[in-house]
This record gives C-alpha cells, sequence and structure tokens, in this order.
C-alpha cells in the first residue's frame, strides 16, 4: 500500500508554508521533507502544498492487473 500522502500548510514567522510530512518524502534540502518557501499569503502556501500531493501522487506506481490466461 502506498503511503498516505499528508502536506500541511503551517503559521511560520513571516507568514505560511507548506511542509511535507509524507513518510518517506526525501525531495526537501539535504534529502529532507520537501518545503516550500515562506508566502505572506496563505492561499499560495496551499496551492504548493496541492502541487506537492500532485507531485506524490504521480509518483506511486500503477498496480499491475492479472489478465490471466490468453
Amino acid at each position: 500500500m502506498a503511503p498516505r500522502v499528508a502536506v500541511l500548510v503551517k503559521p511560520v514567522e513571516g507568514g505560511h508554508q507548506a511542509i511535507c510530512q509524507t513518510r518517506d518524502c526525501s525531495q526537501g534540502p539535504e534529502r529532507g521533507p520537501w518545503r516550500s518557501t515562506v508566502h505572506v499569503v496563505k492561499v499560495t502556501a496551499e496551492d504548493d502544498a496541492r502541487a506537492h500531493r500532485q507531485w506524490h501522487r504521480h509518483q506511486q506506481a500503477v498496480p499491475t492487473v492479472d489478465e490471466g490466461p490468453a
């Protein structure tokens, strides 16, 4: 089963930041969790979070279907 994708928008000093809490996410600096830049407008941070969630969903392998005997 694929890990649950969890990208949250949290208030930080100077605005809001999207932070990935998905298990095994290593897209951030030094192979750590991904973090967006700090945005003054919360909606912009939410857009970054949405884009990163979509990125995770595209990285998941598509399960194969056993077609059985031909």
